[in-house]
């Protein structure tokens, strides 16, 4: 497993796909398709709380959209991980991607702060139907123009949230060997080899050679 975890002053984007898989899986327990739709309500409620707590989040940055705010990044990530085996097209997690969330139990417990915004976003808005989502975080009030308005009020194309809006008071820890194991995991080129040859070994197409010893 991974050692020598240090603070670092920024997560990278491997980083943030992993926690958004997280998300995924734990918002999506039973696997429904999801759409993106939802990705971006929850990204945007994870981030909403971290500001509020001084905690490192995501780095998205989110814009008005007519369904509440929305971040490139967000679509961008799905995608890598979507190209990665890791969720499906419709953003439900594989078993591969289950799979590794175990394996990763040391990185998110290194990094609780995030970890349990995201989990306590995924079990109190997962279950919310698409539409309710909508309502509900559209129902929510943002600084404009120094006063406090619900975000449906805002114009198209507003920024609404971005990680440079609050100081930061907990930092991710992130170790090299992890952000080595992520940048793997999620080369779509990379992650092919890997199934391959766990397939190969499973189906006794590949023998391991016993040691000397």
């Amino acid at each position: 497993m991974p050692e020598n975890l240090r603070a670092q002053p920024s997560p990278t984007a491997a980083v943030d796909s992993i926690f958004l898989l997280r998300l995924l899986a734990e918002a999506n327990p039973k696997n429904h398709p999801v759409g993106a739709v939802k990705p971006n309500k929850w990204t945007y409620l994870v981030n909403r709380s971290c500001a509020e707590d001084g905690v490192q989040a995501f780095r998205y940055s989110f814009v008005k959209d007519k369904l509440g705010p929305v971040s490139q990044q967000v679509y961008s990530d799905l995608g890598r991980l979507a190209a990665s085996g890791l969720i499906t097209e419709d953003h439900s997690v594989t078993p591969r991607g289950r799979e590794f969330l175990e394996t990763a139990k040391e990185f998110f417990e290194a990094n609780s702060g995030l970890t349990q915004i995201v989990d306590q976003v995924a079990r109190k808005y997962g279950a919310y139907s698409r539409v309710r989502l909508v309502d509900f975080v559209h129902s929510l009030k943002v600084p404009q123009d120094d006063k406090m308005v619900s975000i449906d009020s805002v114009p198209m194309g507003v920024r609404l949230l971005s990680p440079a809006d609050r100081p930061v008071a907990t930092h991710l820890n992130i170790g090299e060997d992890w952000l080595e194991t992520f940048e793997i995991l999620l080369d779509p080129e990379s992650s092919a080899d890997l199934a391959s040859a766990r397939e190969d070994i499973q189906r006794g197409r590949v023998r391991l050679l016993p040691s000397d010893g």
